[in-house]
């Protein structure tokens, strides 16, 4: 499952293994604005998702 959270929230079901880049390139996501987590930790855009894995985009605020 990816999860998008931050200032869009959205939920997207897989059905086969992809690489994170191919996910970020698929559903046009800014890879610069989120922090991706695979399972609970941080990851690389290299690495695999199968569809029963939990991959969060989470935004990534600043200000002051």
């Amino acid at each position: 499952m990816i999860r998008i959270k931050g200032s869009e929230n959205k939920t997207i079901e897989m059905d086969h293994e992809l690489t994170i880049n191919d996910i970020i390139k698929q559903y046009k996501i800014d890879a610069e604005r989120y922090a991706i987590i695979l399972n609970g930790s941080p990851a690389t855009e290299d690495e695999n998702v199968r569809p029963e894995d939990d991959l969060l985009f989470l935004e990534v605020f600043s200000g002051g």
